[in-house]
């Protein structure tokens, strides 16, 4: 789950690197997106402290938590590899 805000600069920046990585991942697995300001409760609810978040789940449960921007896409596609044994 991308956690962003639409103000946020680093979220932009890696905006179409999790676009791109959504598409090699196909029906493996699910890139979802949370708009921190328009649901505040639910960032809050996910103690989300800084932008952009990024929060891995596997069968319900986080599996691993991301503040900032990742070094570049393939070190976003090693760590979803890593923690939700999906290859990217």
């Amino acid at each position: 789950m991308d956690v962003y805000a639409t103000w946020c600069g680093p979220c932009k920046l890696i905006a179409p690197m999790l676009s791109r990585i959504a598409q090699r991942l196909g029906c493996e697995a699910r890139v979802c997106k949370l708009d921190s300001d328009a649901e505040p409760d639910l960032s809050s609810e996910l103690r989300v402290a800084g932008l952009p978040t990024l929060l891995f789940f596997a069968e319900g449960r986080e599996v691993h938590r991301l503040e900032g921007v990742p070094g570049n896409e393939d070190a976003l596609a090693a760590i979803v590899r890593e923690h939700l044994g999906v290859e990217v």
